[in-house]
């Protein structure tokens, strides 16, 4: 009895089209592995959050690189706040909206800031209620 050879290009190119849970990947020692698109952004340092915040809760995103940052509230009619954060305490506003404040703490709804040179990036909630935001940040490196 033959065993069938079957070449890793046709197999590939008859996979079906889909959203991904989990991507083959190589570890540092070149092992093959499968990993969760989560952990792959996490490597990547690219952050994204989607959380209820309680009343004046403080979130750290544990990166001090510089990069791009966007903020919304948790609905698709509200708009996007979109900005570059530098490793310092400031950066360049893209699109200012009402709600957020960027390199201000304690400003409107949702304020995000630095509280030193080359420190973690917070984000907070400024309001007696609870709100719900999503967060993305990319970093430049």
């Amino acid at each position: 009895m033959a065993i069938e050879t079957i070449k890793f290009e046709v197999v590939e190119k008859n996979l079906p089209n889909g959203v991904p849970t989990n991507i083959r990947a190589l570890d540092s020692s070149g092992n093959s592995i499968s990993s969760s698109i989560k952990n792959v952004r996490e490597v990547m340092g690219i952050y994204s959050l989607d959380k209820v915040f309680e009343p004046f809760e403080e979130y750290e995103i544990k990166s001090k690189d510089g990069g791009l940052i966007l903020v919304q509230f948790a609905s698709s009619e509200f708009p996007i706040g979109v900005a570059i954060i530098y490793g310092n305490t400031g950066g360049v506003v893209l699109n200012d909206v009402s709600g957020v404040s960027f390199f201000k703490q304690n400003e409107r709804i949702v304020s995000v800031y630095r509280k030193e040179n080359n420190g973690y990036i917070y984000i907070k909630n400024n309001l007696s209620n609870r709100i719900n935001v999503y967060v993305k940040f990319i970093p430049d490196k």
